[in-house]
């Protein structure tokens, strides 16, 4: 006997906002967008830079040395962190 319930989202979506401070000068969005899955979205404004999706994504590379590590962030310029919100 199967049970009628209804049906929950598989995941649900993530968002980060980033202080447009906290960005590199001229940061591009083309390029945050390629990063990122196919059903994400990205926004800048004068103030923040605004991910949401299932699986975000950001650059080492997209951040101000003061923000992303310090003189740690330093070795490795290509380094990624991505962030995947999981179902409850």
């Amino acid at each position: 006997m199967a049970l009628n319930q209804p049906a929950l989202p598989e995941q649900s979506e993530a968002e980060i906002r980033i202080p447009a401070e906290w960005l590199m000068p001229g940061l591009d969005l083309e390029a945050v967008r390629e990063a990122q899955r196919s059903d994400s979205q990205a926004t800048l404004t004068g103030d923040f830079l605004t991910i949401s999706g299932v699986e975000l994504t950001v650059e080492r590379r997209w951040l101000r040395e003061a923000f992303s590590g310090g003189r740690h962030a330093r070795r490795s310029s290509t380094a990624t962190s991505t962030v995947a919100r999981r179902s409850p």
